[in-house]
């Protein structure tokens, strides 16, 4: 008889259901500041902790936590204050989702005469130039 692991849910801040992802919540604690091999480390720890261990469900918050508690007991205090303070706004999503956005054709500018007078003076420390 084989045992099958049951899949840890996740529940998000808007009530959304999602399965864990041991990548996404790397690539999260890497970004507050520890190498990637450390927050691999960090989330294969979180992960198999013993309170997770009978739970079909738990929160982002509670992951979050138990993340920066992680990283305290690893001496990186100023990673955990960056994961913790961490918060993906309405603001933080719409900067991103412009920066999907294809990039508007940029115009050939038309030179007026005063930039053109200025771009072929002869900048020859006031002296007259030789012809």
């Amino acid at each position: 008889m084989v045992a099958t692991k049951k899949l840890l849910m996740v529940k998000k801040r808007s009530g959304r259901l999602e399965p864990f992802d041991s990548r996404k919540m790397a690539r999260a604690v890497s970004r507050a500041g520890v190498p990637y091999a450390m927050a691999l480390e960090i989330t294969r720890t979180v992960k198999n902790h013993e309170s997770l261990a009978s739970k079909e469900q738990v929160s982002s918050v509670t992951l979050r936590k138990m993340v920066a508690e992680e990283l305290i007991r690893l001496n990186q205090e100023t990673a955990a204050k960056s994961y913790r303070g961490y918060k993906k706004t309405k603001s933080t999503k719409e900067k991103f989702a412009r920066s999907l956005r294809p990039k508007a054709k940029l115009h050939k500018t038309t030179r007026t005469h005063a930039k053109q007078s200025v771009m072929s003076k002869d900048n020859t420390g006031g002296r007259p130039p030789r012809w």
